[in-house]
C-alpha cells in the first residue's frame, strides 16, 4: 500500500491564491481576514482517501472533504496540520505555520500650526502609529499633489508653495508588508493662506535724495490685501523701518520720518494682514550734506591818483 498525499492550498486578502502551500513554510496573513483551506488536491495513488483532519493551531480542528474556512480570533503563529487516511489505514500528512499579523494602527498629528501664508512649512508626527510586529515605513500624502514621502521617520515636514485647503494621508506599512491609512476625514488638514503685497511710493523726496535734514514722506495705499477664498483679511497695520536704528507702526498707509545725518538709508515697509500673514517692501534714500553756498563776488577797490 502506497502513503495518501496531503496537499492543502490557502486563499487570503495577503497571499491571494496558493494552490499547494510548502511544507514547514510560513506564510503571513491578516488577522481581519477569513482564510480558505482548499484540500481537494490530497490523493491517494492507489486508493481513495476516506478522511481529511485539518487542525488550525488554535485548538479548533474540522472534518473537511474538500473546501472549509477559518478566522483565527487574535495575531499570532499558528501551526496548521492536514492529516488524511486511505481506505487502508495509512495516512500521511503536511504541517506549516500561518503568521497572523494585525494591521497596524495609522495616527498622525499636525505639531505645527495648520493656518499659515504662502509658502508655508507644516509639521507632522505619527507618533501615535503603532503595530505589534513594528512600523518600517510612514508613506506621506500631504494633498498638495506633490510625489509622496516615504520614510522610516515618525516626524516630518513639508512645505506648501500655493495657496489652498489641503487633506494629509498618512498610510504606514509593518514588517510584513500590512498596510493601515488614516486621514482627517474630508476635511482640510492644512489651510494655507496668500500674503498680501506690500508696496509704497516716496513722495518727497522723490528722486531718493535729500539735503540734510530733511524728512522723508512715504505712501503705500498701493498696498494691498489678498483677495478671493484664500484671502488672510484686510490689511491692518503698516511697519517702517528707516535704516537708522528707529521705527514707526500703524494702521495709517502713509508715514514720515526726519533724517539728521548723511548716510544712505533702506526704508523697509512690512504690512500685515488681519489673519498674521506679512510682505514687505523696501526703498533707498540718500541724506547728503547742502552744498555750500557759493563764494562772495569780489569788490573792486579803487584807486585815485594824486
Amino acid at each position: 500500500n502506497k502513503l495518501p498525499v496531503a496537499l492543502v492550498g490557502i486563499t487570503s486578502s495577503r497571499t491571494g491564491v496558493i494552490a499547494a502551500v510548502e511544507r514547514d513554510r510560513v506564510y503571513s496573513v491578516d488577522a481581519v481576514s477569513t482564510i480558505t483551506f482548499d484540500t481537494t488536491a490530497s490523493s491517494d495513488p492507489d486508493g481513495t482517501i476516506v478522511s481529511k483532519h485539518l487542525a488550525f493551531g488554535d485548538g479548533q480542528s474540522v472534518a473537511v472533504t474538500t473546501v472549509t474556512t477559518h478566522a483565527y480570533a487574535s495575531s499570532g503563529k499558528y501551526s496548521v496540520v492536514l492529516v488524511v487516511t486511505d481506505d487502508q489505514g495509512a495516512s500521511s500528512n503536511i504541517t506549516f505555520a500561518l503568521h497572523v499579523n494585525a494591521a497596524p494602527t495609522a495616527s498622525f498629528t499636525v505639531s505645527s500650526a495648520t493656518l499659515g501664508h504662502a509658502p508655508f512649512v507644516a509639521s507632522f508626527s505619527a507618533a501615535g502609529s503603532s503595530d505589534d510586529a513594528g512600523i518600517v515605513t510612514y508613506a506621506w500624502d500631504f494633498g498638495d499633489g506633490s510625489p509622496a514621502l516615504v520614510s522610516s521617520d515618525v516626524a516630518v515636514t513639508h512645505r506648501y508653495a500655493s495657496s489652498g485647503s489641503y487633506v494629509v494621508r498618512l498610510n504606514v506599512t509593518d514588517t510584513d508588508g500590512v498596510v493601515s491609512t488614516m486621514f482627517v476625514g474630508s476635511d482640510p488638514t492644512i489651510r494655507v493662506l496668500d500674503r498680501p503685497t506690500a508696496s509704497f511710493v516716496l513722495e518727497s523726496p522723490a528722486d531718493g535724495v535729500g539735503e540734510v535734514p530733511f524728512t522723508a514722506s512715504v505712501d503705500a495705499s498701493a498696498s494691498a490685501a489678498a483677495t478671493g477664498g484664500n484671502s488672510g483679511g484686510a490689511i491692518v497695520s503698516y511697519s517702517w523701518s528707516w535704516g537708522d536704528g528707529s521705527s514707526t507702526s500703524g494702521s495709517s498707509s502713509t508715514s514720515s520720518h526726519l533724517f539728521t545725518t548723511t548716510s544712505t538709508y533702506e526704508i523697509v515697509l512690512t504690512v500685515t494682514d488681519a489673519s498674521g500673514g506679512t510682505a514687505t517692501a523696501s526703498r533707498t534714500v540718500y541724506a547728503v550734506d547742502a552744498p555750500p553756498p557759493p563764494a562772495a563776488a569780489a569788490v573792486p577797490v579803487l584807486v585815485s591818483a594824486n
